[in-house]
């Protein structure tokens, strides 16, 4: 056997191995990786919940109702472990939703008596209310162009929450489920902004549905 011809048989064995090696590997898994331990960055007496990261990856949103922190929304910096109030209200605000371009939260309150959603300005603190109904709307979700809300409420259905959808200054409100006995909530824009993933226990039990954001 020439020089070449041992070096080309060497090279298939080893590219078996490696093959049955890699194969091996697929079958049995990865091995076990060591979970982190968790860290608290956010806690004290009382609730701090919902939270939302800014787009910048270096500060957090949440809603509190703690000693410590008063009812209301909290601008978290991770760096150096300071807050700042962003809003406070005796009747809670909460689910907030930071906007793509991390100018706006979006959150629910029963500030007026029944749960709307409300829109804050982080450049002025000026807060806008952007729905009104009769129901209770919470859950709000930003599209991923940030000119779109959903959200869960609306003129209920038989007494069952359904999904809507507005522009983000409140306009167009407008319906993206009506089925009656069920109860549709918590949506999330899928990364193109086409289709909405939402939660409802339209067979029975709750699972999550998914359904056009645009007709």
């Amino acid at each position: 056997m020439t020089q070449r011809g041992r070096t080309d048989l060497l090279t298939g064995v080893i590219s078996a191995v490696m093959g049955v090696s890699l194969l091996v590997l697929l079958l049995a898994g990865a091995p076990p990786r060591q979970l982190e331990s968790p860290r608290l960055l956010i806690g004290g007496p009382g609730d701090q919940r919902s939270p939302s990261w800014m787009p910048d990856g270096k500060r957090i949103v949440c809603s509190s109702a703690a000693e410590r922190f008063p009812a209301g929304l909290y601008l978290f910096d991770l760096a150096s472990g300071t807050s700042r109030p962003l809003t406070r209200d005796p009747s809670g605000h909460n689910n907030p939703a930071v906007s793509p371009d991390g100018r706006r939260i979006l959150f629910h309150s029963d500030r007026g008596g029944q749960s709307d959603i409300y829109g804050l300005d982080l450049a002025t603190s000026e807060v806008v209310q952007l729905t009104t109904n009769r129901a209770n709307d919470s859950f709000a979700a930003w599209s991923p162009d940030g000119r779109q809300i959903a959200y869960c409420g609306g003129p209920m259905k038989e007494g069952h929450a359904n999904l809507w959808i507005m522009n983000a200054d409140g306009t167009g409100q407008r319906p993206l489920t009506e089925r009656g006995k069920w109860d549709d909530f918590d949506p999330a824009f899928s990364p193109d902004g086409k289709r909405i993933a939402f939660e409802s226990n339209g067979n029975g039990t709750f699972g999550i549905w998914v359904i056009k954001s645009e007709f």
